[in-house]
């Protein structure tokens, strides 16, 4: 075999070389532009974070003025400033002309990109320049680019724009500022051959939704009329006083939205009426039940009352049929007896005695004086009565003489229905009697006697005559004949109204009351209404009490601040995580899975004892706590020094308490509002909310004493008093009254948080709903 000539290879790694040269360059090509479209690509993901989360603080600031309605060109010019923000954390060069006549704002994060060749779009379907606020419609067809040719939809859906259900990115719909970032023409070889790599773009989204869980809270507690189950008995009082064998009982369900609105209107809470036969879960304001009218006779006095008791419970693991003692007692439960009542009257012969027929109260605290619901600052309730009298043939042409007859209510005489015509309804002027919180007696008194000389009277073939043993007399003692009942938070709890009507709502409120039967012994057809204080809302003014002794709304919510130290809480707030407690199956955590049968005693449903309660779990917020210990009231001074390092407003903290209170953060709550609603004013604190007598008789010595959180919300203080003017609010809202010592007053909020924590995207956060809203970012 011949060997091969040497020089036949002469030349071929030059070939080779040549062959392979351009491949090479354009690898290297290659990854210097992959290397130039991820570097631009990252700077410009950073840029459309930046911006949706600069808007979602923008919407900490301006939620409130972003979801109101009233004012249309606020709405606007707030939407048009969140998405200035928004483009100003983007570095759009065109950020400035969304704020005409205003210097150009500074621009963050313009590294990177060409600014010359950089387009950002707020809520768009599209990339392409000068399609902001184009995705009001879920349904529209969406892409890179705004098709050839095509013409992007008026303005509609800025920032303050409620989106419907059905985008691909947020299917729930609501609130959010969607940030679209495109560099154009970004320089590439490859881009010659085609290749994507000129183009790049990046989005990101921030929305508003309700948060699950939070921290930071104060140690405050406050209870809400979340009622799930009520229930009415009536009690014959004179036969069984006791009560214990109802003439009727009646389960209740709250009315539908529609017939609650003039109710609520008229500053109203929640009505509650007989149960509607196709759902025992709604009542039913045209159902009629019937109720058994005990005759008035053989109960040895001269009415008989028949009187309504209530029943209400917050928990489904409540028995509403047990004792009413026994309800009385236990957490998540009322039951109050007599709270109203209808007058049972005899039926017996004016020409014997005169009859005292119906006996009518008038005026009153809302919504009438059978039972009136103490209104808020106020200590009493001013009433008037009529009363309709029978006198038989006293008042015939010759002996009614209006100087002969009398009719008094509680001591103040009435006026007659017309002179020398006094058969029919006597009336008070005005308002002349005071009812206290609690029940009062109404008693009537009718006084005749004919005393007319010229000419002499006769009465019943009888002659009448001035002075002794005048037969054309009647002296009636000072006889009970009703009862105003006065509610507020001790002897009725939520209980707002108790009527019992004979006609169905008129004009969406309930119909007159049923107070007067004549004789019994009858069925009645009757429309019972229970009226149940409204839960806690947006914009509610109301006063927290922690000094109080008996069931105060103060808790211990950090196992890191013991007792005496409620100081470090007001100063720094709780540090674990809760969330509302939904006594029951909690998918989230784990969907096999009850909550309580991990923490909770399982058969009784039950939160764990106070004193062990922080050693259950690890703590986070993804695993937050359901429940909270509840801890001893504290006193003003706490209370007081407790606000003031809470709002901002301690000059000099010493190691538990505050040394000097000063003006940092006034209370206004209306320029407050008007400005946007801030969620990071100070004045702007975390409060617990607890199921409907969830505190009732806590003290915190007990150690069972650990309520269920019923769920979170923010509070405006606008005022607070401790035990003098060093611990008091030094610059309180001037629309509110000095609250009492130990008590904090203000305004329940809606606000955006802006903390890093869990929320549920499947549902929207509704106006002037009791929630906290978070924005979250999403890509």
């Amino acid at each position: 075999m011949g060997q091969r000539d040497p020089r036949t290879e002469h030349g071929g790694i030059i070939v080779l070389s040549a062959l392979l040269f351009p491949v090479f360059l354009l690898l290297v090509a290659l990854v210097i532009d992959s290397g130039n479209w991820f570097a631009h690509k990252r700077q410009l993901q950073i840029r459309a974070d930046a911006g949706a989360l600069a808007a979602g603080v923008s919407y900490a600031q301006n939620w409130a003025s972003c979801v109101q309605s009233a004012v249309p060109d606020l709405k606007a010019s707030t939407a048009n400033a969140i998405a200035n923000v928004a483009r100003q954390y983007a570095a759009d060069p065109e950020a400035s002309d969304y704020l005409p006549g205003s210097p150009p704002p500074s621009l963050y994060n313009p590294e990177i990109a060409n600014q010359g060749r950089l387009d950002v779009v707020i809520n768009s379907r599209w990339y392409t320049d000068d399609t902001d606020y184009s995705d009001w419609d879920s349904a529209a067809p969406g892409g890179s680019e705004l098709p050839s040719g095509g013409t992007p939809p008026e303005p509609l859906a800025d920032p303050c724009y409620f989106h419907p259900p059905g985008d691909e990115v947020s299917p729930a719909g609501g609130q959010w500022v969607d940030v679209k970032v495109k560099e154009r023409d970004l320089p590439s070889l490859f881009g010659l051959f085609g290749l994507p790599l000129s183009r790049n773009t990046a989005r990101a989204r921030v929305e508003i939704r309700p948060a699950t869980a939070a921290s930071n809270f104060l140690p405050i507690g406050v209870p809400d009329t979340m009622v799930v189950k009520a229930q009415l008995r009536y009690f014959d009082e004179c036969n069984d006083p006791s009560h214990t064998s109802p003439i009727a009982t009646i389960d209740l369900a709250p009315f539908p939205d529609a017939d609650q609105a003039a109710y609520q209107n008229a500053g109203g809470g929640t009505l509650w009426g007989p149960q509607s036969v196709a759902d025992p879960a709604v009542g039913d304001r045209s159902h009629s039940v019937f109720l058994p009218i005990p005759s008035s006779g053989g109960c040895g006095q001269p009415y008989l009352p028949v009187g309504v008791q209530v029943r209400l419970t917050s928990s489904d693991q409540v028995d509403i049929n047990q004792s009413c003692a026994t309800l009385a007692s236990s957490k998540f439960a009322d039951c109050f007896s007599r709270l109203s009542q209808i007058r049972v009257w005899t039926d017996g012969d004016p020409e014997v005695k005169p009859r005292v027929e119906d006996v009518v109260l008038t005026g009153g605290c809302p919504f009438d004086s059978y039972f009136a619901r103490l209104p808020d600052g106020a200590t009493n309730c001013p009433y008037g009565a009529t009363v309709n009298v029978e006198w038989g043939t006293r008042d015939d042409s010759e002996l009614a003489v209006a100087a002969n007859f009398s009719v008094k209510v509680n001591g103040v005489a009435l006026t007659p229905p017309a002179p020398n015509q006094p058969s029919g309804t006597w009336t008070t002027v005005g308002t002349p009697f005071t009812a206290d919180p609690g029940p009062n007696d109404v008693s009537v008194e009718i006084d005749w006697t004919d005393t007319t000389t010229t000419p002499q009277h006769t009465w019943g073939a009888l002659q009448c005559r001035n002075g002794g043993q005048n037969p054309c007399e009647y002296d009636g003692p000072d006889e009970n004949a009703h009862r105003a009942f006065v509610g507020n938070r001790t002897n009725a709890g939520a209980v707002e109204l108790v009527r019992t009507s004979g006609s169905t709502f008129a004009v969406g409120l309930p119909g007159a009351p049923l107070d007067n039967v004549a004789d019994g012994g009858t069925m009645t057809s009757i429309f019972p209404i229970l009226g149940i204080r409204a839960v806690l809302k947006v914009g509610q003014l109301t006063t927290l009490r922690l000094d109080d002794p008996q069931a105060n709304q103060t808790l211990r919510c950090d196992p890191d601040y013991a007792q005496g130290q409620e100081f470090k809480a007001f100063e720094s707030g709780c540090k674990p995580w809760y969330k509302k407690n939904t006594f029951g199956q909690d998918p989230v955590d784990d969907p096999l899975q009850f909550w309580w049968n991990v923490y909770w005693d399982a058969p009784n449903k039950s939160c764990p004892a106070r004193d062990t309660f922080f050693s259950y779990g690890t703590n986070s917020a993804t695993n937050a706590w359901e429940c909270v210990p509840t801890a001893p009231g504290l006193s003003p001074p706490v209370v007081g020094e407790g606000m003031s390092v809470a709002t901002k407003n301690c000059a000099t903290i010493l190691n538990n308490s505050c040394g000097q209170t000063v003006c940092r953060n006034r209370g206004n709550y209306a320029e407050w509002l008007a400005n946007g609603g801030d969620s990071f004013d100070p004045r702007v604190v975390r409060v617990f909310v607890l199921p409907y007598q969830a505190l009732k008789g806590s003290t915190g010595g007990d150690p069972e004493e650990v309520a269920p959180v019923a769920g979170f919300a923010a509070f405006y203080v606008m005022s607070w008093r401790g035990s003098s003017a060093q611990n008091s609010d030094p610059c309180p809202d001037s629309s509110v009254a000095t609250p009492p010592k130990g008590a904090v007053v203000g305004r329940f909020v809606q606000p955006v948080d802006y903390q890093v924590g869990p929320v549920d995207s499947t549902k929207v956060c509704v106006v002037g709903q009791l929630e906290v809203c978070r924005a979250v970012l999403v890509r």
